[in-house]
């Protein structure tokens, strides 16, 4: 994820501070699709964290939790999915 998280960083001049990440296994794809989803929505996260600190002078920590079991198995669960009526004319 650092390698992802880095330039998003630099985008968004965020302090380059690493992310604590839990979680572990992604769906399998030949594109890094779990390490970029967790790096932008750390990113997002490290930016409001930022944005805390301005208000309050308190800086909270940030963390990632990687739910791609969760979202694999909830695609699993859905066989049907793709699968459309057609509603228009015959």
């Amino acid at each position: 994820m650092t390698d992802l998280l880095t330039p998003i960083q630099a985008a968004l001049d965020l302090p380059r501070t690493p992310l604590t990440s839990t979680g572990a296994g992604a769906l399998p794809s030949i594109f890094a699709v779990s390490d970029l989803a967790c790096a932008s929505i750390g990113a997002a996260g490290q930016a409001v964290a930022q944005l805390i600190l301005q208000q309050t002078g308190r800086l909270p920590s940030v963390s990632v939790t990687d739910a791609s079991r969760l979202s694999g198995s909830l695609l699993r669960s859905a066989p049907q999915a793709g699968k459309y009526r057609h509603c228009g004319t015959r």
